[in-house]
């Protein structure tokens, strides 16, 4: 009897500390975080934006990345020379054109010298014959100017001004000594040739002159870019 007693007990005892084992295994397992299944995102359904593009001679789109100039070093450094031609107060006018900068690199090359030999043709009205003249006068105008850095190694803007001394032909009477200022573009072909355009605004330097701006548009040649 003794005996069936004790084997109850030790198999009861097993029950309950296996149904304890149980109970602390359930309580941890609830005390921990839940792992979600990690999935991949959805894949988009966005097109991609297209780079954006020019449509070349050949029908072939071309996008902007693939466009490059023809020459990687700097445009327009150290002096130049060139010529232009214009208006000058309706009158046509042409000029040698020699630029001398302060420096060859920044920021010497913002500033610097501008000199131009000038002809001018004026057509005038000579009141005692009663007919239209001309003559030849010629001059020369030197200033300062300062300029921009080379904006995509293709186009810069200036400006400045000085003083012009115009020697005339035979006719009537006109100032020798006037003023002068303006600004202008220049954009580049090569990086060392560009063309430009520039307006000025001055005194009265002709005998009969419509007005007191000079137009005009020229080439310059950097030799020390070639």
């Amino acid at each position: 009897m003794r005996t069936y007693c004790r084997v109850k007990i030790i198999i009861v005892s097993v029950v309950l500390m296996s149904l304890h084992g149980e109970f602390l295994r359930a309580r941890e397992t609830r005390a921990q975080p839940s792992n979600p299944e990690v999935t991949d995102p959805p894949a988009s359904t966005e097109r991609p934006q297209a780079a954006p593009s020019l449509l070349a001679a050949n029908g072939r789109r071309v996008s902007l990345a693939e466009i490059q100039l023809p020459w990687n070093e700097p445009a327009g450094r150290g002096p130049s020379i060139g010529y232009n031609f214009g208006l000058w107060g309706g009158e046509n006018g042409l000029a040698v054109h020699l630029r001398f900068p302060l420096g060859l690199t920044h920021p010497g090359h913002h500033w610097g010298l501008d000199v131009r030999g000038i002809l001018l043709t004026e057509n005038y009205h000579d009141f005692a014959l009663n007919k239209i003249e001309s003559r030849r006068s010629y001059g020369l105008r030197v200033g300062l100017f300062g300029q921009s850095e080379v904006f995509l190694n293709l186009f810069r803007v200036f400006g400045g001004g000085g003083a012009i001394y115009v020697e005339h032909g035979k006719g009537p009477s006109a100032p020798n000594w006037v003023g002068t200022g303006g600004f202008g573009i220049e954009f580049f072909i090569w990086r060392a040739v560009s063309y430009y355009m520039q307006i000025e605004g001055r005194s009265r330097i002709l005998a009969q002159e419509d007005n007191f701006i000079t137009f005009v548009a020229g080439v310059q040649l950097y030799p020390f870019s070639i």
